[in-house]
């Protein structure tokens, strides 16, 4: 016969798929929704691959689509149908055979402190609380008529305390109750319900329960109705888009509500609870007795201890003492002789402390103590306790003294009095009380009979321990050898790698920097992120850059810039690139050619420059004929002057008006340029009534006005699109300059971090539990190592300041 402890374990709901993604903020009036996201990616022959998201809302199956249940869905029923004897304090309930049927369709989300409505409810009623539908044409469930439903079904903001999953094994790891938050907890659970009904599904179940109250011999008719509205209305034939929401309570009542007192049922079955025989009966006809006030206590005889001790002769305790046991009467229950007489027993070395028999005793127990500073002899002549070496032969000798109780615990040797006769400083604590009062010690002789009679097994039970501990001491001397042998080989390689060359350390910790945190991030994921390639420290690099590769002595190195280990510094000055620029091909015309050749060919370089640098030029070409003209005014010359300053003003108005125009040029064909080619660029184009497009080699040239052609228009919304993509390309396709690689910062945090004397001892400590004193201490001894002077440069000062965080686990 298995010794073996049933284990049960019960869930408050469980719902698979995508039921769980319900959003009931964009729920119908009668079904739960979900939002599906979908992601359409094209592929452009060219430019950037097109992408698009669609977002639709799905409505799920509810309550409202559910007209029946199939039989073999109900496993059991409690009480079977036409039971007539049913115990009135027991409940009844539904079984399913699905773990997940009582929340399969409830549209509900999870509320807080995991609660889920499910969407079946089970009712109890009395025989005078409903009536039969009759009426079942357009009825795709059979009904039932009940007038006051609010007060005779369960409480619809409670449905959720009555339907659980029951699994016949535990699903949980140690004692503790599962949180609510800790997903970690619950992950695991979910995962071993899986294992288990991998093995046998009919391990779990779901069911149902009627919180409903019964009364004796009385006759009830049991109910599997919907929880929800919907249902109701699709089980009685009606629209289930009349339900206010998708969460309002079949029993819920509200305006307009079709059929008020009618509910359709999934199942049916009938009981008679009985009035005699359950539990609750059993435990009324059970009536309490008065126990005799000596139950708990044996008379124990105390007149005559033996061992030279003087028996507890007091005349009020008339030579005995009351031994209790476990089961005791509780003193507050006795009457006031049996309280004083329990008072008298108890306080029998009260007045004096401490008795004459312990005092006695004591010094028994103490010879043990005494006999090891002392000869036998004269131990026995000074424990004053009868013996007399000098006419008895028998005295001379050790005797067998009684065992001193808990010493190990209370770290004592003796009891009353030092070795020197002078009192302890605390003889009245729990000790003395133990070893000193013969009641007591019975219970210590018996403990410690159970002690021997299985000291075997827990001598085994120890060495299993000891197994551990000899485990753990083996890890140790292995962590120890392995801290010391790396420390050789971190300070005789690693250490002047790093003084002497940082970029060759950078190399030889490469292995590392997926593990080596900086700043918060990876060494690593630093260096993708830097303008260095992690290319650099793979593998095959670091093959062929090593000193005695056939490259590297092949190379022409300068020992000024060029060096073998400052690649990683030239990389960051842009001295060196991973890959030679980008190139245009010299034969391919780009759209800077275009614009290029859009620009005045009759343009000097340097006018361009002044057009470009300094717009406002042109205007003084306008003030210089304006003084011209005022000149002209007030002085009024006549013949050569007149013709002179004439001319001269019309030749600084032509520049004006050139310059003006060479701005127009070279600002049209700017536009041309990607940088400028824009959606708002098509808004500035002129306007043409008469626009088409024609071939290549048409003369046509469309005219302009106030208008656009409804093509002049269609070619202008596709431009527009057109320069919105590359503008949007441009923007995605932006590179950001990455940074440079802090190679200083790296090497020196991986260094400090990869030091053995820190390393193994966290290794360690995550595998062995050090108690927390002998952490301290070896993290104590560690700081004081550090301060030796052959530690004393920079490179150590960050170990030195971090040392204690990383030995703490």
């Amino acid at each position: 016969m298995s010794d073996k402890i049933a284990t049960y374990t019960f869930l408050p709901w469980l719902r698979q798929g995508i039921a769980n993604k319900i959003d009931p903020s964009i729920a119908t009036q009668s079904r739960a929704t979900i939002q599906v996201k979908l992601k359409v990616k094209g592929t452009a022959i060219e430019g950037p691959d097109l992408e698009h998201e669609i977002t639709r809302n799905v409505e799920l199956y509810g309550p409202g689509d559910i007209i029946g249940i199939d039989k073999k869905a109900i496993v059991r029923n409690e009480p079977l149908n036409w039971i007539t004897n049913y115990e009135s304090n027991y409940m009844p309930y539904v079984e399913f055979y699905d773990e997940d049927f009582p929340w399969r369709y409830s549209p509900s989300v999870v509320k807080a402190n995991d609660r889920l409505t499910p969407w079946l409810t089970l009712v109890v009623l009395k025989e005078d609380e409903f009536k039969d539908g009759t009426n079942m044409i357009n009825r795709p469930l059979p009904f039932i008529e009940v007038t006051d439903a609010e007060s005779t079904f369960p409480a619809s903001d409670q449905l959720w305390a009555w339907a659980h999953v029951h699994a016949n094994e535990s699903l949980i790891t140690g004692d503790d109750n599962i949180v609510a938050d800790s997903t970690s907890e619950v992950d695991g659970v979910i995962s071993k319900l899986k294992t288990l009904l991998n093995k046998n599904p009919d391990l779990a179940y779901s069911r149902i329960m009627c919180p409903r109250k019964l009364e004796p011999n009385t006759a009830y008719h049991a109910f599997v109705v919907p929880s929800f509205e919907s249902g109701r209305l699709a089980g009685l034939g009606l629209n289930s888009q009349d339900t206010p929401n998708v969460e309002f309570s079949a029993w819920q009542v509200y305006n307009n509500r079709a059929d008020n007192t009618l509910y359709p049922y999934y199942h049916r079955w009938y009981f008679r609870t009985g009035n005699i025989g359950d539990f609750e009966y059993l435990v009324r006809l059970l009536e309490p007795q008065l126990i005799d006030s000596r139950v708990g206590r044996r008379d124990m005889d105390v007149l005559k201890p033996g061992i030279n001790v003087s028996g507890i002769n007091d005349p009020e305790l008339g030579g005995i003492l009351k031994l209790g046991g476990a089961l005791k009467i509780p003193f507050k229950t006795l009457g006031d002789d049996d309280k004083a007489e329990v008072i008298k027993y108890d306080n029998w070395d009260q007045n004096p402390y401490p008795h004459q028999f312990q005092k006695d005793l004591s010094s028994f127990i103490n010879l043990a103590d005494d006999y090891s500073v002392k000869t036998s002899e004269n131990a026995n002549q000074d424990a004053n306790i009868g013996l007399d070496p000098q006419n008895n032969e028998d005295d001379k000798d050790p005797l067998i003294t009684a065992p001193l109780y808990g010493r190990w615990h209370a770290l004592v040797q003796r009891l009353l009095k030092e070795r020197d006769g002078t009192n302890v400083p605390q003889n009245k604590n729990w000790v003395h009380e133990l070893n000193l009062d013969p009641r007591y010690r019975v219970a210590a002789g018996f403990g410690t009979y159970v002690v021997q009679e299985n000291q075997e097994d827990y001598m085994t039970a120890a060495w299993k321990q000891v197994g551990d501990i000899l485990e753990a001491n083996r890890r140790l001397r292995l962590a120890q050898l392995a801290k010391q042998s790396s420390w050789v080989w971190y300070d005789k390689h690693i250490r002047p790698t790093v003084v002497a060359n940082p970029e060759k350390a950078f190399f030889l910790t490469r292995p590392v920097h997926n593990r080596v945190v900086v700043q918060g991030l990876t060494v690593h994921h630093t260096l993708k992120q830097s303008k260095v390639p992690s290319i650099i420290t793979s593998t095959v690099m670091r093959r062929v850059m090593r000193p005695g590769s056939r490259l590297m002595k092949l190379l022409p190195f300068n020992n000024t810039t060029v060096k073998p280990f400052n690649l990683v510094d030239r990389i960051n000055k842009g001295e060196v690139l991973p890959a030679p620029p980008k190139t245009v091909p010299k034969d391919l015309t780009t759209i800077d050619d275009l614009a290029n050749d859009a620009q005045p060919n009759n343009i000097p370089p340097f006018v361009v420059d002044w057009i470009k640098k300094q717009p406002w030029l042109k205007f003084v070409f306008l003030i210089i004929v304006a003084i011209i003209l005022l000149l002209l005014f007030l002085f009024s010359p006549a013949g050569i002057l007149l013709t002179i300053g004439i001319a001269t003003a019309l030749a600084f108005a032509f520049l004006f008006y050139q310059f003006n125009k060479w701005e127009k040029q070279l600002e049209n064909a700017e536009t041309v340029k990607e940088e400028n080619i824009k959606p708002e660029a098509v808004n500035n184009l002129p306007k043409s009534p008469d626009f088409k497009i024609t071939d290549i080699n048409s003369n046509f040239k469309p005219s302009r006005g106030n208008t656009d052609s409804l093509e002049a228009i269609k070619f202008k919304t596709a431009l527009k699109d057109s320069f919105n993509l590359i503008d949007v390309s441009r923007t995605v396709g932006k590179v950001d300059v990455k940074p440079a690689l802090d190679l200083p910062l790296l090497v020196n945090t991986t260094f400090t971090i990869i030091n053995p004397e820190v390393t193994i001892p966290r290794l360690i400590f995550n595998a062995v539990l050090i108690p927390e004193r002998i952490r301290i201490q070896m993290v104590e001894t560690f700081i004081e190592a550090m301060a030796y002077p052959e530690f004393d440069i920079p490179m150590y000062k960050p170990l030195k300041d971090i040392s204690a965080e990383l030995f703490l686990p």
